[in-house]
């Protein structure tokens, strides 16, 4: 039987033993190569400037907050900026709700509701419960959120505990993301996750049962040892 043109290599990956080199022929987003050129910090402070001033197109709107620091640096990731380290996370959450609070007066940021809010990384798993509640009380106290936005939480599992998961309710995040990857623990192992399959599920469980958020998670194929049985 044919293969659904949907479904061809390109699109599923090549059957390699090193498929996070090897499994797709060519990388077109702007995630890793770095193929895209960066604006000088010069040009990004006149071009931020000039995109504030204007109101902007028409639509619906989202923010995304980068959360740039992570415990490991798991081998498919291309995000990977920062180690953890308490003194720097503080200084950046202080900056970051400055920020916050300067932009949110700007013509493009009041011109229309922002209908969803995304905390991303690294991962916004290594903030204190207190500094979870500081952003999510800046979000709210100061951007024009919709009625129905949607506020989400990307994390791993590793270092979520309770105390963070009741900030995050309580700071209005309304939607966790979670990095799974996948539950065996051998192969978790091997791309430098921490944690192993009956922690993840007793989380996730742990997290559901406050039933307070919609709660989704990541998971990836063509990992190095994985078989089609795991």
């Amino acid at each position: 039987m044919p293969m659904h043109p949907l479904l061809s290599p390109e699109m599923t990956g090549y059957s390699t033993p090193d498929p996070l080199r090897l499994a797709f022929s060519g990388k077109t987003s702007a995630h890793v190569n770095n193929r895209p050129r960066p604006l000088t910090p010069e040009q990004q402070v006149a071009t931020w400037q000039r995109l504030m001033a204007e109101p902007g197109e028409a639509g619906k709107r989202l923010a995304y907050f980068h959360i740039p620091f992570c415990r490991t640096h798991c081998s498919y990731c291309g995000f990977f900026q920062n180690a953890s380290k308490p003194g720097l996370i503080e200084q950046y959450v202080d900056a970051l709700i400055r920020d916050i609070e300067i932009t949110a007066a700007s013509p493009h940021i009041q011109a229309r509701p922002i209908h969803a809010v995304y905390f991303g990384g690294g991962t916004p798993t290594d903030l204190t419960p207190e500094q979870i509640t500081r952003l999510g009380d800046t979000i709210r106290q100061h951007l024009p959120l919709s009625n129905d936005c949607e506020m989400t939480f990307e994390s791993r599992f590793s270092g979520l505990s309770d105390e963070k998961m009741a900030a995050c309710i309580d700071a209005g995040f309304n939607r966790f993301s979670l990095g799974a990857q996948t539950f065996d623990t051998f192969i978790r192992r091997k791309m430098s996750r921490i944690d192993t399959r009956e922690v993840l599920l007793e989380r996730l469980d742990q997290l559901v049962s406050l039933d307070q958020a919609a709660v989704v998670i990541d998971l990836l194929f063509g990992l190095p040892y994985q078989t089609l049985d795991t």
